[in-house]
């Protein structure tokens, strides 16, 4: 029993260190905008922040809405 448990511990403890874990993270571009300029917001999955490596695929997006104050849209 002693040795089931410990190559299950072996082999969870190898699939840990080389599963790969990615981010998504929204960037804005600049990051300060002055009034009445546009603001450029990036999607991006990866491992390299702030790098943009990858855009999400589109059906993943459940949906897409800003807010500024009282205002809002899609």
């Amino acid at each position: 029993m002693k040795r089931v448990f410990a190559f299950a511990i072996l082999a969870l403890a190898l699939f840990v260190t080389v599963a790969p874990a990615h981010d998504t993270w929204i960037l804005c571009d600049p990051a300060v905008v002055p009034t009445g300029h546009v603001l450029s917001v990036n999607m991006s999955n990866g491992v390299k922040f702030p790098v943009l490596e990858s855009a999400p695929d589109p059906e993943r997006v459940a949906k897409a809405e800003w807010r500024i104050g009282s205002k809002r849209g899609t």
